[in-house]
């Protein structure tokens, strides 16, 4: 089914850490995506959505870290690097100790899936 393409929507996000796991469901204005995040190796996260895995790097900062994607798979398929999402994903923490996420999701050729930035409440 087709949706209208959003410019700037209410975004909540739950996570939930289950069994070494974490379920994130974003909710863009009460419309959930959901992904399941787990540690895939040294440096390593491992974030699916549905059949896709995306695996990312994870690089520390002073102020926060980053996550580079760096290989993927459909099922057991492994996806080639030329068809890999293009993501920013970035997680910092500002002088009032705050934590921001800021991040941007594309395909090649079909351009941006999602994008959202904010900051944490617990």
């Amino acid at each position: 089914r087709s949706r209208p393409k959003a410019q700037r929507v209410p975004l909540r996000v739950l996570i939930e850490s289950v069994e070494a796991r974490e379920h994130w469901t974003r909710f863009f204005a009460g419309s959930p995506m959901r992904s399941v995040m787990q540690a895939a190796g040294e440096g390593l996260i491992e974030e699916s959505f549905g059949p896709v895995a995306i695996r990312m790097h994870l690089v520390a900062r002073p102020d926060g870290l980053d996550m580079i994607a760096e290989t993927g798979r459909l099922g057991p398929i492994p996806i080639p690097k030329f068809l890999l999402p293009v993501i920013k994903a970035e997680e910092r923490v500002d002088v009032e100790g705050r934590h921001r996420l800021e991040v941007d999701i594309s395909l090649p050729v079909i351009g941006r899936l999602v994008a959202y930035r904010g900051f944490l409440r617990v």
